[in-house]
């Protein structure tokens, strides 16, 4: 809301003055063109009409002082001629006449017209008055008195001058007097637009606060009840301020909020439908007590909230899912692994994970950010710094400004860093980064403070960091292709995770875990593998690891309608699947003998099948004629369950 400045003129010269001058100063003036109670009358109806717009009032003289006692809330402002302006005035008056009559409606004008007529050696008559009243009987003494030239008086002293045939010279004062006072008024618009814009944002800031904020001032008044407070006290928030607390002593839930001087931070609060977490802090001004402020949180509020947050940083992929009790194994290399990990979890030290591609490094980073007592609830940030180059790279990790760069967007961006401000980050693939991301991560470890790309400004970070690599770091730094710096602050805790080759028992537990999680995801019924089956996929070397597992077990999950189809599949796809990565015969084929139990000789026969479709890479149809018999027959033999 922009206000506006009331004038009031004595002439038409003073308002044109004035409206050239508003509209250079960019001051909205509504000017009125009256004196003493005419004008006082206008004013008063315009503040009735709009008096929040009306910052300030110019005036001058007797319509001024009448101003200043009928008017007390509005800022005034004098625009009355200087004793200058006055010697000016009637050294052109005595070049018209003899007999001056100066018209006067203040009193410090009475005394300053007594020292310039001595000065100038005038003999001017004084006519004084302060309403209309008095102007009217001062105009009959002019009359009487012989008067040749009138000063003053403004639009009426001028028709009164031409009444009667004499001259009349207006008293107005100069161009920089009304400037000097127009500048003033405007300093108050603004100071005050600035006052009420800060009042507006605390009102906004209290209304739309989502806690509850009360105060009272140093006589137990409240001075302060948001909406907040009023809805759950069912008091009306309009009603409350200026009364003091004892009035609400039938509310001891309020009351007991504010009770005693000393400053109480996050204590509970409970009142009959909710429990409040309070901070109670005294207000003091110059070591004075200068009242209590009481701010309060409904604790399911609370809750709501960081529910939403936490949706919507899964929404955003920065939450961990995984916890240690979900790594299935039952190999004492996993289970060292783990115990290792939950050491590490809780602390604040770099770790850096190494094993191949697929072993599940980002699981083990994801459970010991999940087991940290502070950082669990906070952001976890997954890059693959493989995926991206070192341009985007740069920019994604430690953002820009806007600019920055061709394509920046506008209010740049935050960089993962930031975003990652209280929790965890975890940088996959790290060997696969360039030497000079490489120099700006390293300073992000060594300062904890980030720079966006294009700003000057750093800004300080909180995180714990966690890198990962398959890769062979240590021949990197020996080519010149990893910072050996940046290396030993990677390498601070390490955790080495062996490929699935090296664990085979944990293969059994891991198959049938992801044949149940594929079953619900693709709402098919429960498959359970046949041992020989259980037993050919713990044989096979599995390069790709547990992803390359877990691809092979879903696929047969999509493909079986029935439980009974499952094994036969699943078989397929894992001679396909390594005759496609492996090249075939050298990996499937473990041995050139077959070993039997003995048995009847249907027994040994059918145990012969089973065991050649097993490590034998070759297609049924091959192995079928291979061994004499017909694919039909084949197909029923390894139906057979051990």
């Amino acid at each position: 809301m922009r206000g506006i400045v009331v004038l009031t003129s004595p002439h038409s010269q003073v308002t044109r003055i004035s409206k050239e001058l508003a509209a250079e100063l960019d001051l909205k003036v509504i000017i009125q063109e009256s004196a003493l109670e005419d004008a006082v009358n206008l004013v008063r109806g315009l503040l009735k009409r709009r008096e929040e717009f009306i910052w300030a009032i110019v005036s001058r003289g007797a319509t001024l002082e009448m101003m200043k006692r009928e008017i007390l809330d509005v800022p005034l402002i004098s625009i009355d001629t200087t004793d200058y302006d006055l010697m000016l005035t009637l050294h052109q008056a005595s070049q018209l006449g003899e007999r001056i009559g100066l018209m006067i409606s203040d009193v410090p004008k009475l005394e300053a017209s007594q020292q310039v007529n001595g000065i100038m050696k005038l003999s001017t008559q004084t006519y004084f008055y302060t309403n209309w009243n008095e102007f009217n009987l001062q105009t009959e003494k002019i009359k009487t008195d012989g008067i040749e030239v009138l000063v003053g008086g403004g639009e009426s002293g001028a028709q009164v001058a031409e009444k009667i045939g004499i001259w009349h010279v207006p008293l107005l004062p100069s161009v920089q007097t009304v400037y000097q006072a127009l500048v003033r008024a405007k300093d108050i618009v603004e100071t005050k637009g600035r006052e009420q814009e800060k009042a507006e944002q605390l009102k906004a800031i209290l209304h739309y606060s989502h806690e509850g904020i009360m105060a009272m001032d140093q006589n137990e008044r409240i001075t302060v009840f948001n909406s907040v407070a009023s809805k759950l006290f069912g008091l009306d928030a309009a009603k409350m301020i200026g009364r003091p607390l004892s009035d609400f002593s039938y509310k001891k839930s309020l009351t007991e909020m504010f009770d005693g001087p000393e400053e109480q931070l996050g204590f509970i609060h409970q009142i009959r439908d909710a429990t409040l977490l309070v901070n109670k802090v005294p207000l003091t001004f110059k070591s004075r007590s200068d009242g209590i402020l009481v701010t309060f949180k409904d604790v399911t509020k609370i809750q709501e909230e960081e529910s939403k947050v936490r949706r919507e940083m899964y929404a955003r992929g920065f939450v961990a899912k995984f916890t240690f009790d979900e790594i299935r194994h039952v190999s004492n290399k996993m289970s060292g692994i783990i115990a290792k990990a939950k050491k590490f979890a809780d602390t604040e030290s770099t770790v850096l994970i190494r094993g191949e591609s697929g072993v599940g490094k980002e699981l083990i980073a994801q459970s010991m950010h999940n087991s940290h007592k502070v950082r669990r609830n906070r952001p976890f940030v997954a890059v693959n710094c493989a995926s991206l180059d070192d341009n985007l790279l740069n920019s994604e990790l430690f953002g820009y400004e806007e600019g920055a760069f061709t394509g920046a967007r506008k209010g740049g961006k935050p960089g993962l860093f930031e975003l990652a401000h209280g929790g965890t980050i975890f940088l996959d693939e790290i060997g696969k980064i360039k030497p000079e991301v490489q120099a700006n991560l390293l300073r992000v470890l060594q300062e904890k403070e980030v720079r966006r790309i294009g700003s000057a400004r750093v800004i300080p970070i909180d995180l714990r960091v966690i890198a990962a690599s398959n890769e062979n770091l240590e021949e990197l730094i020996s080519k010149g292709a990893f910072a050996e710096d940046l290396y030993y602050r990677l390498n601070v805790l390490t955790i080495t995770i062996p490929p699935l080759r090296e664990r085979r028992e944990d293969i059994p537990e891991l198959a049938q875990w992801m044949l149940d999680r594929f079953c619900a995801k693709y709402h098919k019924d429960m498959i359970t593998l046949p041992p020989l089956v259980v037993k050919r996929l713990s044989t096979l070397p599995w390069p790709g690891n547990i992803r390359q597992l877990e691809h092979v077990i879903e696929r047969c999950v999509v493909l079986a309608d029935t439980e009974e189809d499952a094994p036969r599949i699943l078989l397929d796809l894992v001679e396909e699947e390594f005759e496609q990565t492996q090249g075939g015969a050298t990996h499937l084929a473990r041995e050139n003998e077959v070993r039997v139990k003995l048995g009847t000789l249907e027994e040994m026969e059918t145990e012969i099948v089973q065991k050649m479709a097993l490590s034998v890479p070759l297609t049924k149809s091959e192995l079928a004629l291979k061994l004499g018999i017909s694919r039909p027959t084949l197909l029923k033999i390894l139906k057979k369950e051990e």
